[in-house]
């Protein structure tokens, strides 16, 4: 098959029209990085929205994304992190790592450096690598653990 990225768009589309929740986040995606489309962060909050509501972690997490930088809608780091949890309980691992570096530096919760040291153990368990690199930060810093340069 040769690429066509309209006829994907077109595609994602009416799956996505049809309530598919892979399709809304796909095409979501696309409206968020302009990748065969006109890029456009409101219509892919309103379509990361749709799937987020279902249910759909992927969705949650990238509607997390766009609350925390201001994409699409007004900057909100408290419903970026309760969006992060959401998707971090039904183990998403970029979650996980969203919600860890949330509680690391304080970023719309209160800064728990030994719950973030629990998060990051759990992402790095799953080879997660930027979890598993700011878990190291954690030990060389002596941040929610003892510190230990060896680890």
């Amino acid at each position: 098959v040769v690429q066509d990225a309209d006829e994907a768009m077109k595609l994602f589309r009416q799956a996505a029209v049809q309530g598919l929740l892979d399709a809304q986040h796909a095409l979501s995606r696309c409206y968020a990085t302009g990748e065969g489309i006109a890029q456009d962060d409101e219509e892919a909050v309103r379509l990361f929205r749709r799937a987020a509501k279902q249910g759909l972690a992927g969705a949650e997490f990238n509607l997390g994304n766009c609350f925390k930088l201001g994409a699409g809608v007004v900057q909100d780091a408290d419903e970026a992190m309760k969006l992060f949890r959401q998707a971090a309980v039904q183990g998403l691992l970029d979650a996980q790592h969203a919600l860890s570096r949330c509680y690391a530096t304080g970023e719309g919760i209160a800064q728990d450096d030994e719950e973030a040291v629990r998060l990051f153990r759990r992402a790095a368990k799953q080879g997660l690598a930027g979890a598993e690199f700011n878990l190291g930060n954690c030990f060389k810093l002596g941040a929610g653990v003892v510190q230990d340069a060896d680890e």
